[in-house]
């Protein structure tokens, strides 16, 4: 999954949609490997739906996790704010699609 998120986050502008209805909470080995691998910078957004409050928090740590090392706070911030969460598949989507135009309206 890792791989498949750096190819193509460094190719394409990636958006990515993930139902967290039936997820269930991440080992802690999990949580670290991701926090140590995954990267904000292959991402434009995520929007996640069905998420109840462990998993917001879980996610967000992990995003945290990901910048301790670093000293810079606005690079985690940023990180954080392509986050977003929504309650159903649908309102989801229509995030989604505002969050693409927004993009698309500020290359243009």
């Amino acid at each position: 999954m890792i791989e498949i998120y750096r190819e193509l986050g460094t190719a394409v502008p990636l958006y990515v949609l993930g139902s967290m209805s039936e997820a269930e909470p991440l080992e802690p080995e999990v949580r670290h490997y991701l926090s140590e691998h995954m990267r904000s910078e292959w991402f434009q957004a995520t929007v996640y739906f069905g998420a109840r409050l462990v998993h917001k928090a879980l996610i967000k740590g992990v995003v945290i996790a990901a910048h301790l090392d670093e000293s810079n706070k606005t690079l985690a911030d940023a990180s954080l704010a392509t986050i977003h969460f929504a309650a159903t598949q649908e309102e989801a989507e229509q995030l989604l699609l505002q969050l693409r135009a927004r993009a698309n309206n500020r290359v243009a």
